[in-house]
């Protein structure tokens, strides 16, 4: 026998349960309280006989209705505002924090549709349609582009775009500085910035590979150093003190800047990925997984290459070549 739980009684509109005593009418199968058909004598859809229509059919079109209808009506309270949001809500509408039926949080991944909301590093939730526009170009674009930690950088991005400020503190990017550009693919300034790095350093790797320095390094007397007088020392002294403070200016614009440098990157990558593809998403995306997100390899390329320049210059000064 069919289970019939849970379904309604087309006549007195109540559910079926385990227990109840069915009849099915035997043309196009519905079910009914064997009383309700004894009361009215005859099938309730009657006019189905005709039209050849099956309970089976129509109620499962009509358990689509229902659901849809019942989820449009189904209500979820954000667990941090505590504000309503219909079931059709990713995101709530208040505060903008993540939110399904199932309390799972949902990827911001912009390949979707709808309006989801991205986290600001220190401004809670933004929402953002991934069709709005930012400078041009559209959010869903540069989000493929990031692709690593869209949630930090998508607000911040628009924060760039509305308030055509340039300023975005980014701690990374201070305490490591070129490198962290050329991890984001910020190639050019990263790149300046390790130059600029690498000459200010010059003093004070000149002041570590004197005799006296070498000396007090190993705890015994070296002759294998630089010998430099009085007045010459002073002056490496002074000029790496202001070394040291110029890269500290240094990094603290990278720290400063790098955001805006990236969001600047990324327009122009998502507008060069535009110009090489169809026009179509996948292609966009395609391309955009490829050139976009974060450089891994390259960190670890010029950070070896950082240190082989340190010691061949510390051999250059050790030979007395430079």
């Amino acid at each position: 026998m069919a289970d019939y739980n849970g379904i309604i009684c087309p006549v007195c509109k109540k559910a079926f349960c385990q227990d109840d005593d069915v009849v099915v009418c035997p043309v196009c199968g519905t079910p009914h309280h064997r009383e309700c058909y004894k009361n009215i004598g005859h099938c309730a859809n009657l006019s189905w006989h005709s039209q050849n229509k099956s309970f089976d059919e129509e109620y499962a079109d009509t358990q689509k209705e229902n659901e849809a209808q019942n989820d449009e009506k189904r209500v979820i309270i954000c667990p941090r505002c505590q504000e309503e949001n219909s079931n059709g809500e990713i995101f709530c509408k208040k505060c903008g924090l993540p939110i399904s039926l199932n309390d799972r949080v949902h990827s911001a991944n912009m390949n979707g549709a709808g309006g989801p909301a991205f986290m600001q590093g220190m401004g809670g939730f933004v929402k953002i349609n991934p069709d709005e526009k930012l400078d041009g170009v559209e959010v869903w674009k540069l989000s493929a582009v990031v692709k690593q930690n869209q949630l930090r950088f998508i607000p911040t991005f628009k924060l760039f775009s509305q308030k055509k400020t340039k300023i975005n503190f980014n701690f990374c990017a201070f305490f490591f500085s070129m490198f962290y550009l050329l991890y984001r693919r910020v190639y050019s300034w990263g790149i300046w910035a390790l130059i600029a790095q690498l000459i200010l350093a010059i003093p004070s790797a000149i002041l570590n590979f004197t005799n006296e320095s070498l000396t007090a390094m190993f705890g015994a007397e070296v002759d294998f150093g630089l010998m430099l007088n009085d007045e010459q020392t002073r002056l490496l002294m002074i000029l790496a003190y202001i070394a040291m403070a110029l890269s500290f200016v240094v990094e603290l614009l990278i720290g400063l800047f790098a955001n805006y440098l990236y969001y600047k990157k990324c327009l122009r990558l998502s507008e060069n990925i535009d110009s090489e593809t169809d026009g179509s998403r996948e292609a966009f995306l395609q391309v955009a997984f490829k050139k976009g997100g974060v450089n891994n390899l390259v960190v670890i390329i010029i950070g070896a290459a950082y240190m082989l320049v340190s010691y061949i210059l510390a051999f250059m000064l050790q030979s007395g070549l430079f």
